[in-house]
């Protein structure tokens, strides 16, 4: 599994222990020492929630930099906005990075960033592993735009959305990214930030929406640069959600049960989760499957990329 996605999927584990916990909760007005203190913690785990989804949105675009790299297309055939990106528009993030690092780091750092920019000269080269969602302190919807249109995918906001529709987390992502880096912001610079218990629920909804459909979204794209399919990375057609195979695991009547991509009925139902989740770990199901399984309160709990 993708480091990044594991980090995360702690992260968000702990997000929901913590906002089932009563500590954090609004007590009778009475209750003085307890309301500061619980109003303390939710204001930090509002900032840590958004602060998870962007270290996600980050890592795992390095770590598809890395795996573009070992595909073994010359530099010259990739997408025109990723050769950009990768090299000369890369400065900003290289720049940003030399100005908040240790001074003992900034040498090698520079070194190696120019190493990998330089490298995107010859047959076999190391792409800028910090060209998408280095440049700033905080990531906004323009980098995720940036980066998933780079590799391909179009329409990347609508797309996102359409995928959300399709496994059930709501709609409009960009304006649920957006208000969520605003919740981040007011609860990071207000201090009297009176951040409830249902906002931060929201949030890690939210969080879960957004990486799934950019998750899913990526690892297509990714599937066109390992199978070197140049009708799309020539730009000749588009990759958008109708291009993700996915399945769910949902629990409906007492059972865990299966559903492929756009089936009402349910392929295999299993009275145990493990077992539906080894049914769908094992299955062929014939490309990269993500496949999303979902709480007993009906919402997206976990995924994994199968393939």
């Amino acid at each position: 599994m993708s480091d990044a996605r594991r980090q995360l999927l702690k992260r968000l584990s702990a997000l929901e222990l913590g906002i089932a916990n009563q500590v954090i909760a609004q007590q009778p007005p009475a209750e003085t020492e307890h309301n500061q203190v619980a109003a303390l913690f939710r204001q930090g785990m509002a900032v840590v929630a958004f602060v998870a989804l962007e270290d996600f949105v980050k890592r795992r675009a390095s770590e598809a930099l890395e795996r573009i790299s070992q595909c073994g297309i010359p530099f010259s055939d990739l997408p025109d906005k990723l050769k950009k990106a990768t090299t000369y528009e890369a400065f900003s993030s290289i720049a940003f990075q030399l100005r908040i690092r240790a001074s003992e780091e900034k040498e090698v750092y520079a070194q190696e960033s120019a190493g990998a920019i330089f490298s995107t000269s010859n047959e076999n080269y190391n792409l800028y592993q910090h060209s998408f969602g280095f440049d700033a302190s905080n990531i906004g919807s323009a980098s995720i735009n940036k980066f998933l249109s780079a590799i391909c995918v179009t329409s990347v906001w609508q797309n996102m959305t359409a995928m959300a529709g399709q496994l059930d987390l709501g709609l409009d992502l960009k304006s649920r990214f957006e208000s969520s880096a605003r919740l981040r912001h007011k609860a990071a610079h207000v201090p009297n930030a009176n951040i409830t218990v249902g906002e931060l629920e929201t949030l890690r909804k939210n969080c879960i929406a957004i990486s799934i459909c950019f998750d899913a979204l990526l690892e297509a794209a990714l599937s066109v640069f390992e199978q070197r399919d140049h009708r799309i990375l020539s730009g000749g057609q588009a990759l958008s959600s109708a291009d993700v195979m996915y399945c769910k695991i949902k629990h409906v009547d007492a059972k865990w049960k299966v559903y492929p991509k756009g089936a009402n009925r349910a392929l295999r139902a299993f009275n145990r989760k493990p077992d539906a989740e080894q049914f769908v770990l094992q299955k062929a199901w014939g490309t990269r499957c993500c496949a999303i399984f979902y709480g007993e309160d009906r919402f997206a709990s976990d995924w994994r990329i199968i393939g």
